[in-house]
């Protein structure tokens, strides 16, 4: 498997981390009231907003991005193309989040 195909197996790993973590940030952000005296963009109260969750995710990425070098090293010459490598990835990061969520 060849470096490109590494950082395509990254990228269905990233992925399957910021989805979640924007999809709670947007929720979160068009569920509160916001007072029209707020200080600040939408930009960097959205960024604030997400702290939390992209505190938790960035764990579980590091943690993840590590797990991907395996699914490489697993998969090896059976991806030949980066959309193979990218889904991949995303299966395996998005797999390791439903085993470990609390219900």
């Amino acid at each position: 498997m060849t470096g490109q195909l590494y950082l395509a197996v990254a990228g269905g790993v990233a992925t399957s981390i910021l989805l979640p973590v924007l999809v709670r940030s947007v929720k979160a952000e068009f569920e509160r009231a916001v007072p029209a005296a707020r200080k600040g963009s939408a930009v960097t109260r959205l960024l604030v907003a997400a702290w939390p969750q992209v505190r938790k995710y960035l764990i579980l990425g590091v943690f993840s991005l590590v797990t991907a070098v395996l699914v490489a090293a697993a998969m090896g010459d059976a991806i030949t193309a980066w959309q193979g490598a990218f889904v991949a990835g995303y299966a395996w990061d998005s797999t390791i989040q439903k085993i470990t969520q609390r219900p």
